[in-house]
């Protein structure tokens, strides 16, 4: 893949849902790793953030991550949001 900047290096990102079967989430994965994310398809303690699509609520999150609450140290955002 094409590097286009490295606007975003450092940043580990984990997706939910976790999937690139959606094309536009497919996008958005593609393109933040083009400009120096590193987009994981595992959850591990490296990631910084947590990006959602727009229908995830954070029952789910939670559920998903097999969290009790959310930690301080990362941030969860909403696709429209960025």
């Amino acid at each position: 893949m094409e590097k286009k900047s490295e606007l975003l290096s450092g940043m580990v990102l984990f997706f939910i849902p976790n999937s690139k079967k959606n094309g536009v989430r497919k996008f958005r994965m593609t393109l933040f790793a083009q400009h120096g994310a590193d987009v994981r398809d595992i959850w591990s303690d490296e990631i910084t953030h947590v990006i959602c699509d727009k229908s995830v609520t954070g029952e789910r999150i939670l559920r998903d991550l097999r969290w009790e609450q959310f930690p301080v140290s990362i941030p969860v955002g909403n696709v429209s949001d960025i």
